[in-house]
Parts: structure tokens; C-alpha cells; sequence
């Protein structure tokens, strides 16, 4: 793979693999700098933003509209019937 590497749910097949890994230095160079780069994707900084902008985007669609028929007709009740 090129962030890590999958193996059989075995003890032998796991010590294979990493044993293969440990002997290719480039491989390991390889996989630790693409692992690095996917590894952004997921860094608090960028997760806890984009959280907080879904957030807002629900607090937004909450808030009540002052727009549209009826707050317009609601607004043009209470200033024309007010003694």
C-alpha cells in the first residue's frame, strides 16, 4: 500500500509483512511521507473548522426568517392595526 499495508488477521502473515518492510528502507521512506501527507486530511485544526462551519450553517437555518411572505405580511399586520 502506499500509507500502510493490509494482511491476513495472522500473526505469521503480519511478521512477514513487517519483517519485508524493515528490509526496504525506501519503501518505509515512501510510505511514512505519503502516510504524512493523508495524515492532513485529518489534522484538527482542518476536522475541528470544518465542524464549526456545519455548525453555524445549522444555527443559521434556525434562526427565524425575516424574509417572505409571511413576515412581510405579519410586519404590515402590526404596523397597520396598532392604535
Amino acid at each position: 500500500g502506499k500509507t500502510g499495508i493490509l494482511t491476513e488477521a495472522t500473526s505469521a502473515a503480519f511478521a512477514a509483512q513487517m519483517t519485508a518492510l524493515a528490509m526496504q528502507p525506501q519503501r518505509r521512506q515512501r510510505m511514512r511521507a505519503s502516510a504524512r501527507k493523508a495524515s492532513n486530511k485529518y489534522a484538527i485544526e482542518r476536522t475541528s473548522q470544518i465542524l464549526a462551519q456545519h455548525y453555524q450553517r445549522l444555527v443559521d437555518e434556525a434562526r427565524p426568517r425575516q424574509h417572505g411572505l409571511r413576515f412581510a405580511w405579519r410586519r404590515f399586520w402590526h404596523t397597520h392595526t396598532r392604535n
